[in-house]
């Protein structure tokens, strides 16, 4: 009795083994088990009709954003309308503060004013300086002559020497006088000197009719009520006043 009890045992493993082999079931004429399908799983899958299978190239690819959820749209819905409560929170700190300007300036007043600057706090980057080179004017010259006789004297020796010439007059420290030529630069004037030298002249020279300048506009955009009071109180060369648009 166990010896049949064995053999159909051994019988029911062998029709088993052979049922789960392709190839075989085959040629039994059984229908083979596939060993990737499981039932149980499929039954518990949520919207399986909605697998798609994606090629590997596709799969590579970033997957479609998700529809905005109801909690997403209305949390964007919030920042937007608290954004124009942020834009009047920095227009109403940049209102309170005060923009003052001063010039022109010379070197020296300038100078004096940045240290002032400095003193209430202000780094060398919390200042702006418009800065403009006024061009110089140079003349080769002749004078200045005691009185208008001299002058007259001096103009007849120009004429014979036919030389371009044209009288000074109304300037405050050269007045009478004459010069032979005006030019943009020492260095021009300089060189119609030399040239006039070798033609006779010995009493001219080289004199500058209106020094080069610079000048500086001081403009401060970041003061505090407080630096504006202490600025105030302070002596300038120039006064501070609101600043024009830029």
């Amino acid at each position: 009795m166990l010896r049949w009890l064995l053999v159909l045992l051994v019988v029911a493993n062998l029709a088993v083994w052979a049922w789960t082999q392709p190839v075989i079931a085959e040629k039994l004429g059984l229908h083979a088990l596939d060993p990737q399908r499981e039932p149980e799983r499929l039954a518990r899958q949520v919207n399986a009709q909605a697998l798609q299978l994606l090629s590997n190239g596709a799969a590579s690819a970033p997957a479609p954003a998700a529809s905005t959820a109801p909690e997403t749209i209305a949390a964007s819905a919030a920042t937007i309308a608290s954004e124009p409560a942020s834009a009047n929170a920095v227009s109403t700190a940049a209102a309170g503060a005060a923009c003052l300007q001063a010039g022109p300036l010379s070197d020296q007043a300038y100078g004096e004013m940045t240290r002032q600057l400095q003193q209430l706090g202000l780094r060398s980057d919390g200042w702006v300086d418009i800065r403009r080179e006024l061009p110089g004017r140079w003349a080769v010259y002749m004078g200045r002559f005691a009185d208008a006789d001299a002058l007259q004297k001096k103009l007849e020796e120009v004429r014979r020497l036919r030389l371009p010439h044209e009288e000074l007059v109304n300037h405050a420290t050269l007045s009478p006088g004459l010069t032979l030529g005006q030019f943009n630069s020492q260095a021009e004037a300089e060189g119609r000197l030399n040239q006039l030298q070798q033609r006779g002249v010995r009493t001219a020279r080289v004199v500058a009719l209106i020094e080069p300048v610079v000048q500086h506009q001081l403009r401060v955009e970041t003061l505090t009520a407080e630096q504006v009071g202490k600025l105030k109180t302070q002596k300038a060369a120039t006064p501070w006043s609101a600043c024009a648009p830029a």
